[in-house]
């Protein structure tokens, strides 16, 4: 299902070619370290969890794969997925990151690369305001 209408055919399978992200100065880790990093990036997520508050953690979670990324196409969607699954399961409504703030999203995910606070910022901004939007329907059909 995150594949659809992407690369379908790929889809399960960590990438075997080198890639890079269209304006992004960082270069991405070799697909034979993708395995190693994956399984870190798994078992660090229990740390994540416990170390920090439940929004910060799904987002360097997020920021974590993104960084990894692992697959040919659906980095960014596996990503936010991921981020809230995390956010879910502490009871945390998810963050829709609309389209008007992609630019803002890609920028602030760039930054990261040295300093994960405008990104954690970005995202906790993203969650409150989809809590607002759902309180708003809400309210609406009450």
């Amino acid at each position: 299902m995150i594949y659809f209408r992407i690369d379908e055919k790929n889809g399960e399978k960590y990438r075997t070619s080198k890639a890079i992200i269209t304006g992004s100065k960082y270069p991405l880790p070799k697909p034979a370290d993708l395995p190693r990093l994956m399984k870190k990036s798994i078992s660090h997520l229990k740390t994540l969890r416990k170390k920090h508050h439940p929004v910060k953690a799904a987002a360097l979670a997020h920021k974590e794969f993104v960084f990894i990324h692992p697959f040919i196409d659906g980095n960014g969607r596996t990503a936010r997925l991921l981020m809230n699954l995390l956010l879910l399961k502490e009871g945390y409504n998810i963050a829709i990151i609309p389209p008007v703030t992609r630019r803002e999203y890609i920028d602030s995910l760039e930054r990261a690369h040295i300093d994960d606070g405008e990104f954690v910022h970005f995202i906790a901004r993203m969650v409150r305001e989809t809590q607002k939007d759902h309180l708003r329907l809400f309210l609406r059909d009450s």
